[in-house]
């Protein structure tokens, strides 16, 4: 993970809502193939290598660099590597969202064929 401002704002803002509720209305875990998540910053996240629970939303967390070469070699390297996250997520009949070059990967595995999307490519 090397966005930790994507993450830590998604999360914050669950805590947030959380908070003005006085209730957990969200929870959320960070799963990975990774055995820990670290930022470019060095802020570490705890991860999971699995959902422990059913998931009712997964929300792919990924950015772009400026080689655009690059960035599209690694998002395509990263699609196989969460194909099998994302089928669960869809055998779950959870809601699947994107951020930035996530939506790339959603695009390669199919989940977009005959959707309309956007992809905000900073």
């Amino acid at each position: 993970m090397k966005l930790s401002a994507i993450a830590s704002a998604f999360v914050e803002t669950l805590q947030a809502i959380n908070g003005v509720r006085g209730d957990r209305a969200f929870s959320f875990e960070f799963v990975s193939i990774n055995d820990h998540a670290c930022s470019k910053s060095g802020i570490i996240y705890p991860v999971r290598s699995h959902p422990s629970r059913k998931m009712d939303v997964l929300v792919l967390l990924t950015g772009v660099g400026l080689d655009v070469v690059e960035s599209i070699a690694a998002l395509e390297e990263e699609s196989e590597r969460v194909k099998p996250l994302v089928l669960l997520a869809k055998r779950q009949k959870a809601r699947i969202a994107a951020t930035c070059g996530a939506s790339y990967i959603l695009a390669r595995l199919g989940l977009l064929n005959g959707r309309s999307a956007t992809i905000s490519w900073w």
